[in-house]
């Protein structure tokens, strides 16, 4: 073979691999932003039954499916459940709340931030024991922090200002 004949080979091979590398590059953009609509599709149509319905199985529909798949990010259904206590959804807000704490992929940090929000959904709801509980389990992972010592002062104040009612 010539130089030439060489030099174009090898020029060909070059060319292939970077297209070949190209292809599979795109193939792999393309699935993530087809499981990323996917995922967006489903919350939208969860959010949509909710609000626009009265429904509870949409709710439960989307709170099985967040809950099965442990891929899905926490904070869109962390402040959901946020949305919920403000809308005075408190049953909702614990169910959602609840359920994510069943993930088995939780870290420290996410598990204490449920674990927060779900003591402020049961205090919002005026169960103080139930959000004293959860915030005693906020503390073994994570002592001093400082939402949480708010929380748990309110809750006393709470608790005294109930108690002194009742003399």
């Amino acid at each position: 073979m010539s130089k030439t004949a060489l030099l174009i080979l090898a020029t060909s091979c070059i060319l292939l691999g970077v297209s070949l590398g190209f292809l599979v590059a795109t193939i792999r953009d393309f699935r993530a932003r087809r499981k990323e609509r996917r995922r967006d599709a489903v919350i939208r149509r969860g959010a949509h039954k909710l609000l626009f319905t009265s429904e509870d199985r949409a709710f439960d529909n989307l709170l099985t499916r967040q809950v099965k798949n442990e891929q899905e990010p926490l904070e869109g259904y962390i402040q959901f459940g946020v949305f919920f206590r403000q809308q005075g959804e408190y049953g909702r807000a614990i169910k959602l709340h609840s359920c994510l704490l069943e993930r088995s992929n939780l870290s420290d940090e996410a598990r204490v931030n449920i674990l927060l929000e779900l003591a402020s959904d049961y205090a919002a709801l005026g169960q103080v024991g139930k959000a004293q509980k959860q915030l005693t389990e906020l503390f073994k992972l994570a002592p001093g922090h400082k939402e949480a010592e708010n929380l748990a002062a309110n809750l006393a104040k709470q608790y005294q200002d109930a108690a002194g009612k009742e003399r």
